[in-house]
């Protein structure tokens, strides 16, 4: 049956497959994202383990983790992990070439027993790596790394490995499905963690350090979690007693705790910053399967009342109406299992585009192998879009006499019923697309709000380098090299001016401390935000400076250090009162680097003369409100400024490559970790705005291309089942004007009763994009129109070429016809 009408046949199964593919494609992603588990043994007993101080979450110190570790009984193990980036790899005398940053991990000795990973070749650590160090120290390959690197030549075991001058044995290589604790994420290597810098292992507030563990059999969440809490409530107060924690955050210990969460996925936070937008998608794709099964559905019933004769004969000869269903149904599903074929393809390629897209949100190397949930999933959409595309039109068919499908005004009436059903499904069908346009047309408009947002630097003509010293760059030097880049990027053409902070823009990890106004009766509750800055910081990053001086080279004493603050921070501290002059008060720092409370005098106090007011930045992203903080100079910094920041006086973006090779130039001093124009940080930030905009537009241009298919097909239909009547006016003097307008006018009634369909939805439920919006409301006006329109335009060149057709009708055929 389906042989027999072959364009039918094909344009339903495209239909299908685009509605199917595009659902398994976004369930692809979700599956990768939010549901695989970790490659390793039992992984549903797998915990990660977060340490909270009311609701603000933070990862351990390392001797907190190991007293923790040595005094809990509800987990088999735990383990800690943490970051370790390393840029140049020495292997057998040579440098390899290519590699860039390498992502690794320092992992303490039990790590890889804990998770219950074994080697694919050699071996992973033991605790005897974690007493080990010069010669000592051993490296455990990533399996990708392994292979891409080493092109999996086994013999490399026991060879030597020098990350960044650091000397390590090769003593094992990774199973190729493990790469680490974080979903997405594999790692190039594992070292022991006693190669992390001592400050880190030492100190009790460098909350550094990433806990797993993996719960004992029969020991539930919540019993851990209470045992966990209490043991971390009395190093807290043993901490506070001793002195050895932070002096300044002596928090109650009853107002922290620990919090744990299943492990299964890994502890990377891709789980939260993707859960929305994937929700989101999976909502918007089920709706463009839901307008790709209308339209098949109009097909079908057209199809079906095609057969209203041969349906008729069936019923007639004796056949029943619940055997006529399962072959219509058959039918429908022999079309869904094709389409989901085609579909399973087209979500392949699929998944890998929307990967590519939502690049920087995702993270890129999921595994997007098909497993068993993929194959589960498009099983029950393709039964489910059986059912919903098929079962009308089978009861449609199926629902007359047999002498109602043989006589002419039996098939009248039907037909008529299946007009109104048809025309009921485009009018959903263009509801639904209307609904997808509306939200992607709101997203889109608050991207470019957002891209245009005021926040307080020059976006177009500023370029940001991340840079790193080179080993043995002390602080002394690293000041006169600073100085000899700006003299060297001062006269290049373009180039405007230079300067640097220790801080970028937009970056985390920001110096926050608690300070005092004794001049002010202001909350000194919020603690305030340092940026150290180096002089020109303003003029080059387009700052306004409203009121005092910006720093000067002669800003050098350590003894009389100075500061300006933000707009936001003055107005809180000090009002309408101009603050130069004025004194802050900031914590000082014991021999342990650990900050001292405020005395009543503040005698230990660090004082900071206000010099300056500068214009608030929105350095934390436009949708964050401006900085409530000060800046410094880094001259009276010890430490690498790590930021540079060149302005220019044509587009950033051009004259970086040139600035770029330039500061090459000092290779042997300093390394460019990043290159990138403000701008382009920004556009960094916007991702999860980005991937939802162009999804919703591209999954709203579908619908709305399957729903203008829709309304052509119906159209076309009504004009072929009324030829007839069209013929009779024609030949009693309509005009062809008249006929095209009349065709016209049933399109528009159905495109307007969608769109009233459409708005209301959108009124409805567009409050939910709400966080999502920056700078419109969710019932924004314009948008709503705009969209409608596109719509309406749509479906007047969906209804056009049928009117056309008919008002070119030969009314001596058409009443021959009829």
């Amino acid at each position: 049956m389906l042989r027999k009408n072959p364009g039918f046949t094909a344009v339903t199964v495209v239909s299908l497959a685009l509605g199917i593919g595009v659902n398994c494609a976004v369930f692809s992603l979700t599956n990768a994202a939010l549901l695989r588990d970790l490659a390793v043994k039992d992984p549903d007993r797998l915990a990660g383990i977060t340490a909270y101080s009311r609701d603000s979450a933070r990862d351990f110190s390392y001797p907190v983790f190991t007293e923790l570790a040595a005094a809990q009984q509800s987990m088999d193990a735990i383990a800690a992990s943490g970051g370790a980036d390393y840029e140049h790899v020495v292997f057998r005398g040579a440098e390899l070439q290519e590699v860039g940053e390498l992502n690794g991990s320092v992992v303490s000795a039990n790590y890889f027993q804990m998770m219950g990973v074994e080697a694919a070749a050699g071996r992973v650590f033991t605790p005897a790596d974690s007493e080990q160090s010069g010669d000592g120290l051993v490296v455990v390959l990533g399996h990708v790394f392994w292979q891409s690197k080493f092109g999996g030549d086994s013999s490399v075991l026991g060879d030597a490995l020098v990350l960044d001058g650091t000397p390590f044995t090769i003593a094992g290589i990774a199973p190729v499905e493990f790469g680490g604790d974080r979903l997405g994420t594999p790692r190039d290597f594992w070292v022991p963690i006693l190669t992390s810098p001592r400050n880190l292992l030492e100190s009790r507030t460098a909350n550094f350090f990433r806990t797993i563990g993996r719960l004992k059999q029969g020991i539930s969440k919540e019993q851990a979690e209470a045992e966990l809490t209490a043991l971390y409530r009395q190093v807290l107060a043993a901490e506070n007693q001793a002195g050895t924690g932070s002096l300044i955050n002596r928090a109650d210990p009853a107002n922290a705790r620990v919090g744990i969460a299943t492990g299964t996925t890994g502890l990377n936070p891709v789980r939260t910053q993707s859960k929305q937008p994937l929700l989101v998608l999976t909502a918007v794709v089920t709706l463009v399967l839901l307008i790709a099964c209308a339209n098949v559905a109009n097909l079908l019933m057209a199809r079906n009342a095609a057969r209203r004769h041969e349906i008729g004969l069936r019923l007639a000869l004796g056949s029943s109406r619940a055997r006529l269903m399962r072959q219509l149904l058959t039918e429908s599903l022999l079309l869904t299992l094709s389409g989901a074929v085609v579909g399973f393809a087209v979500a392949l390629w699929g998944t890998r585009l929307l990967l590519g897209t939502s690049a920087g949100l995702l993270p890129p190397a999921l595994d997007l192998r098909p497993d068993w949930r993929v194959f589960l999933f498009t099983m029950g959409v393709s039964l489910l879009t059986t059912v919903l595309f098929g079962l009308l039109p089978a009861i449609q068919a199926t629902r007359d006499k047999s002498h109602a499908q043989l006589h002419e005004f039996g098939a009248l009436v039907s037909g008529r019923l299946r007009q109104r059903t048809s025309r009921l499904l485009v009018m959903t069908q263009a509801g639904l697309s209307l609904w997808l346009l509306i939200g992607a047309g709101l997203l889109l408009q608050s991207l470019r709000n957002l891209r245009v947002a005021d926040i307080g630097v020059d976006r177009q003509h500023v370029a940001v380098f991340e840079l790193s010293p080179e080993a043995g760059l002390n602080a002394a030097r690293s000041s006169d090299v600073m100085r000899r880049i700006s003299e060297r990027l001062q006269p290049r053409p373009g180039v405007r001016s230079t300067a640097y902070s220790q801080n970028g823009l937009f970056a985390d990890g920001a110096t926050t401390a608690p300070a005092r106004v004794p001049s002010s009766t202001a909350d000194a509750s919020r603690p305030m935000r340092m940026g150290w800055v180096s002089p020109g910081f303003f003029r080059t990053l387009g700052m306004e400076l409203v009121a005092g001086r910006d720093f000067t080279e002669e800003d050098k004493n350590p003894g009389a250090l100075v500061g300006i603050l933000s707009e936001s921070a003055a107005r809180h501290y000090f009002g309408e009162r101009n603050p130069v002059g004025e004194l802050i008060y900031f914590p000082g720092v014991d021999a342990r680097r650990r900050y001292i409370p405020f005395s009543q005098n503040l005698k230990e106090a660090r004082r900071v003369e206000i010099v300056g007011v500068a214009r608030d930045a929105r350095d934390r992203g436009p949708r964050l409100p401006p900085t409530h903080g000060i800046y410094l100079p880094v001259t009276q910094q010890a430490g690498f400024a790590r930021t540079l920041y060149v302005r220019t006086d044509a587009n950033a973006q051009d004259l970086t490559p040139g600035l770029l090779q330039a500061l090459r130039e000092f290779s042997g001093e300093i390394r460019v970790r990043e290159a990138a124009t403000i701008e382009e940080q920004l556009d960094g930030g916007l991702q999860m705005e980005r991937l939802l905009a162009r999804m919703l537009g591209f999954f709203g241009a579908l619908a709305l291309a399957l729903a203008g298919v829709g309304m052509y097909g119906v159209m076309a239909y009504a004009v072929t089942r009324r030829s007839g009547e069209i013929g009779i006016r024609m030949a009693l003097g309509a005009r062809r004007s008249t006929v095209l307008v009349m065709v016209l006018r049933e399109t528009l009634k159905l495109v307007l009763a969608g769109i009233g369909l459409g708005i209301s939805a959108a009124l409805a439920t567009t409050h939910f994009l709400r966080s999502a919006l920056f700078g419109l409301e969710p019932r924004d006006p314009m948008t709503i129109a705009g969209v409608a329109v596109v719509l309406l335009v749509v479906g007047v060149l969906a209804g056009y070429i049928p009117a056309r057709r008919a008002s070119r009708v030969d009314p001596i055929v058409a009443l021959r016809r009829a």
